[in-house]
C-alpha cells in the first residue's frame, strides 16, 4: 500500500487489537483484528483536533469498541478519510481449523521448551497462552508492513518510525524481546530490503512503547485515537457486526483513503509462518 509522502520525516505508528483471540466454542468474536495507524508526527495535532469531537478524545471516558454506535463510526470514518493518515487492518479467522491445529501444536511444543529450558535460567517465566501467541504474530504483521511500505513512499526514504501499541498483557520476562528487540529486527529487515532493491536511504525504528498508564498527552491522545480508529473499523459487517442497514464504516474508509487504506485476511499467512517455525523448532530438538 505505497503512498507518496515527504522525506525525511518522523512518523507515528499506532497499534491496537480488537477481540481476544480464542478458539473456545461460543467465543465473542469470530475474527481477531489488528489495526495500525501511521501518520507524520508534524500532522498529529491537526488529526487529533479533527477527530476530537466525534471520538470524544478529550472526554474523561471516551466510548470505544461496542459502546461506539454505527452513526459515530460512520462520522469518524468520514473525518479520517480526509486526514493525512494511513490505516492498516489485518484479520485472523478464529474458526479456521488449520490455524487452530497449528497454533495448539505450537503452544504445546513452545511451552515445553520454554519451561524446560528458559524457566531454569530466568525468574518469572510462565507458559504462554494461545491469546499471547496469536497477539504476537498479529503485532508483527501490523507493525512491519506499514514500515516496509515506506520503501516506496519516496525516491530516497529517510524516516524515523515511533511505534506505540495499546496496553496488552505481555509477560514481564518477554517485554524486552517483544518491544526493543522487535524494533531492532524490523529496522534490520527493512533496511536489508532497501539494499536488495538498490535504493539509498535509511529507516530507523525506535523501541516500541506501550500505551499503558498513559494519563498525560501525547500518549493519552494517541491511545484514544487508535482506540477510536479500531472501534470504527470493527463496526463493519465484514467482521460480524450489524450496521442497521446503513453504510459500512470500513467501506467509507477504503473509498476515502484509497491507497492509504489496506485491509486483508492474514489467517493463511500466520498458519504458514507458524508451521515453518514449528518445523524448525522440532528439527533442532530432535
Amino acid at each position: 500500500m505505497p503512498s507518496i509522502i515527504q522525506c525525511p520525516q518522523d512518523l507515528i505508528l499506532l497499534f491496537d487489537e480488537c477481540g481476544t483471540p480464542s478458539f473456545r466454542p461460543g467465543a465473542e468474536r469470530r475474527y481477531f483484528l489488528g489495526v495500525s495507524v501511521r501518520y507524520a508526527q508534524a500532522d498529529e495535532n491537526g488529526i487529533l483536533e479533527a477527530c476530537n469531537d466525534a471520538a470524544g478524545l478529550s472526554n474523561k471516558a471516551p466510548k470505544k469498541n461496542d459502546q461506539l454506535g454505527t452513526s459515530t463510526a460512520l462520522q469518524l470514518a468520514q473525518i479520517l478519510s480526509g486526514e493525512p493518515v494511513a490505516i492498516y487492518v489485518r484479520r485472523v479467522d478464529l474458526q479456521d481449523s488449520e490455524l487452530r491445529q497449528i497454533v495448539e501444536n505450537y503452544e504445546r511444543v513452545g511451552n515445553s521448551i520454554r519451561m524446560g529450558i528458559r524457566a531454569k535460567h530466568e525468574v518469572g517465566v510462565r507458559p504462554r497462552k494461545i491469546a499471547q501467541i496469536l497477539h504476537d504474530h498479529m503485532l508483527y504483521h501490523s507493525l512491519f508492513e506499514p514500515v516496509l511500505d515506506l520503501l516506496d513512499a519516496c525516491g530516497y526514504p529517510l524516516f524515523t518510525v515511533h511505534p506505540f501499541i495499546d496496553a496488552w498483557s505481555i509477560p514481564a520476562c518477554d517485554k524486552e524481546l517483544s518491544l526493543a528487540h522487535r524494533s531492532e529486527s524490523m529496522q534490520e529487515l527493512v533496511n536489508k530490503q532497501l539494499t536488495r532493491e538498490k535504493k539509498h536511504g535509511f529507516v530507523a525504528v525506535k523501541p516500541v512503547v506501550l500505551l499503558e498508564n498513559s494519563s498525560e498527552p501525547p500518549l493519552l491522545q494517541r491511545k484514544r485515537l487508535v482506540d477510536a480508529v479500531t472501534s470504527t473499523v470493527s463496526r463493519s459487517p465484514d467482521f460480524g457486526q450489524e450496521t442497521d442497514g446503513r453504510d459500512d464504516p470500513l467501506a467509507v474508509l477504503m473509498s476515502g483513503l484509497g491507497e492509504k487504506m489496506s485491509c486483508r485476511d492474514i489467517t493463511k499467512i500466520i498458519t504458514r509462518d507458524m508451521r515453518k517455525m514449528l518445523k524448525e523448532i522440532l528439527s533442532e530438538v530432535t
